[in-house]
């Protein structure tokens, strides 16, 4: 057992600490989800120092890799999950006793985060903490949707579908990290190079946004493997703002560009019965695939540099249904357009790393593109 505190004389001691450095302010005046905040980041910063020692110890005894993509992920309220994985839910709650609180009223602060809906976001959600119960090292990528799907009410007998503004009061879980922001593109075009006697392409021009990483630690049962659940947001790549528009009293219009591409990681399943509905779905899908191969293939390099040969054994790429099907073609297309390899061992390469989950033979899990919306958006795939 992995214990992050040792007595609840330590828990409070660097409790009391988080109020000081993070926030500020005093225990005693601090609100419930000011408490519970402040204990959530103390026990992620915690989980973070272990992440941080797994990812050595898997590099340094050339561990395989598990990265798992899903449009979901209903991790639930991690809390009480965790102090129970690290063994000390008797000393926060001993702890807290004498500050003159309460865990549960604690744990009943804590949103339930929006990133999923039902039974396939809980398999992928149990997926990696199996993973990291187990002791693998194994990641999951998937969207930090601003809302979610919706809040639920019913008013007269019927539903009523509201936002779910479960980043209202922030994430204490999460780690925005920007130094390991990926560059998407959609549209533009695919020019053709020749020199000597090789012959490749590069995706150029048309739209380009930034998917900005958030770390959320996965903790395992007994606390000895931490893992990473990689949350992918959507953000200009560069400030688009419409000083003319904005001067014009178009305030709406200025900010347009920041608009739409914040929409792509807004909602979970957006509506797709209209076009452009469809085409935002499309957008969602293949933004954070492209941001997670794309960071997938820079920490391989990074770690074993450009022996592609062994990257089948250290790297397994596992799509959860259909919607992270263009992890195939995305990694192709990488090795061979960006890593200059030739497209038999590309494609080998492959079709050795990447697997595919399916759950339904229904429409919703078995998604159809139109040929031409897909050639415009996605133009070197």
């Amino acid at each position: 057992m992995n214990r992050i505190f040792n007595s609840k004389e330590e828990f409070v001691q660097k409790y009391m600490e988080m109020f000081r450095n993070e926030l500020g302010r005093d225990f005693e005046v601090a609100s419930p989800i000011q408490r519970y905040n402040m204990l959530a980041k103390l026990v992620a910063s915690e989980a973070k120092a272990i992440k941080h020692d797994c990812k050595k110890k898997a590099r340094m005894e050339n561990q395989k890799k598990v990265y798992y993509f899903s449009m979901e992920f209903l991790i639930g309220k991690l809390l009480r999950n965790y102090l129970i994985n690290f063994g000390i839910e008797d000393i926060v709650e001993e702890g807290l006793q004498e500050l003159g609180e309460s865990l549960d009223n604690l744990c009943r602060q804590e949103r339930d985060p929006g990133l999923g809906n039902g039974g396939l976001g809980r398999l992928a959600a149990c997926f990696i903490d199996s993973l990291a119960s187990l002791g693998y090292c194994g990641h999951g990528n998937g969207i930090r949707y601003n809302y979610g799907l919706f809040k639920q009410e019913i008013k007269d007998g019927r539903q009523v579908e509201l936002p779910d503004n479960w980043l209202e009061n922030g994430f204490p879980w999460e780690t925005k990290r920007p130094e390991k922001s990926v560059l998407v593109r959609f549209g533009g075009e695919v020019v053709k190079h020749y020199e000597d006697d090789r012959f490749w392409c590069s995706w150029e021009g048309g739209e380009t946004i930034l998917a900005v990483p958030y770390d959320v630690p996965v903790v395992g049962y007994e606390g000895e493997t931490v893992n990473t659940l990689r949350l992918w947001s959507a953000q200009p790549s560069e400030e688009n703002f419409d000083m003319d528009a904005f001067n014009r009293g178009d305030y709406s219009g200025a900010m347009k560009f920041r608009s739409d591409v914040e929409a792509i990681t807004s909602v979970l399943y957006p509506n797709d019965n209209s076009l452009s509905g469809k085409i935002l779905r499309l957008k969602q899908e293949y933004m954070f695939v492209c941001a997670g191969i794309n960071n997938i293939v820079e920490t391989f390099k990074s770690e074993y540099g450009t022996d592609w040969s062994i990257f089948p054994d250290m790297v397994a790429i596992h799509t959860n249904d259909t919607h992270p099907a263009l992890c195939a073609p995305e990694l192709l297309r990488v090795l061979i357009d960006q890593e200059g390899l030739d497209w038999d061992t590309a494609w080998d390469i492959t079709k050795r790393s990447v697997s595919y989950t399916n759950h339904t033979i229904l429409p919703e899990a078995l998604e159809k593109w139109p040929i031409d919306m897909f050639r415009k958006l996605l133009q070197s795939l």
